[in-house]
């Protein structure tokens, strides 16, 4: 891999993550240039769709309904990856929720999971 890739983090998370992230991308990818950018998640989502930053490392739950998601164990092997279906707002209420209970907290029926199998590889 070569090139350059942005990557942007919340700051909460930056001082955890970047500096493992950084030193693995030299020993593995000396050819690609890591460009770092800490902001906010509304502004990392923002840049993210608009082409200004090809990743962004958030804390979920958060809107990021239309994006592809990876989600982390804390060893940081993956456990997930898929598209979100909700907004943050529904994603609030459905948190800890049966499928079942998923159309009545709602107020509507949906696909029935946050990340639903089919838009999901793990």
């Amino acid at each position: 891999m070569a090139g350059q890739l942005v990557l942007g983090c919340i700051p909460t998370i930056a001082p955890f993550v970047l500096s493992p992230i950084t030193l693995a991308t030299l020993q593995h990818y000396p050819d690609l240039q890591l460009m770092l950018k800490e902001d906010t998640s509304d502004n990392l989502l923002s840049s993210l769709a608009q082409g200004k930053v090809d990743m962004a490392i958030l804390a979920l739950p958060y809107d990021t309904a239309g994006f592809r998601q990876r989600i982390l164990a804390e060893d940081g092997r993956d456990l997930g990856c898929g598209l979100v279906g909700f907004d943050s707002a529904e994603a609030q209420k459905i948190l800890g929720c049966r499928t079942s209970e998923i159309e009545e907290k709602l107020g509507y029926a949906s696909r029935g999971a946050l990340i639903h199998r089919d838009d999901m590889v793990l």
